[in-house]
């Protein structure tokens, strides 16, 4: 069943981002919807989750938020960096969505291993693909009202 997991991410990616932030290239949210379904299900959630519980159980006093410090602080500036030199803004609005969804991702797990649950909405996928998106609209709003002030 897994494998239904990133096309079924991908298509809700695209109809929240056709919803919530209306007037947008049908280009641009293809690209985010697949960048942020893949980044999200396959990446973050497989990959990493297996590196970082491998981590935990081998390092656990090098480790801060469940995260390992100098993973986190490298893997975040190495993004930033990387999200700084694409030349076109719809991709650099789709890597801000999968450097947002990861994350939400690790806030979400974080808040699981504590017994909480955000949205009680029982996928942890879901709550974190809705948590990225939040984040993503509150900084495309941000963005657009800072290009209407400047002209």
């Amino acid at each position: 069943m897994s494998f239904l997991v990133w096309p079924a991410s991908a298509v809700l990616c695209l109809g929240l981002a056709a919803w919530l932030v209306p007037g947008r290239r049908w280009k641009e949210l293809w690209v985010t919807a697949l960048f942020g379904g893949f980044f999200m299900t396959f990446v973050i959630q497989h990959l990493l989750g297996s590196v970082l519980g491998a981590w935990s159980h081998a390092f656990p006093s090098l480790m801060v938020l469940g995260v390992p410090a100098w993973l986190g602080v490298t893997w975040f500036a190495l993004v930033l960096i990387f999200i700084n030199y694409l030349p076109d803004r719809g991709a650099r609005q789709a890597a801000y969505v999968g450097l947002f969804a990861l994350i939400a991702t690790l806030a979400s797990s974080m808040l699981h291993q504590l017994g909480l649950r955000p949205l009680r909405l029982g996928w942890g996928w879901l709550e974190t693909f809705l948590l990225a998106y939040v984040i993503h609209c509150a900084v495309v709003g941000i963005d657009t009202m800072v290009r209407h002030r400047r002209n």
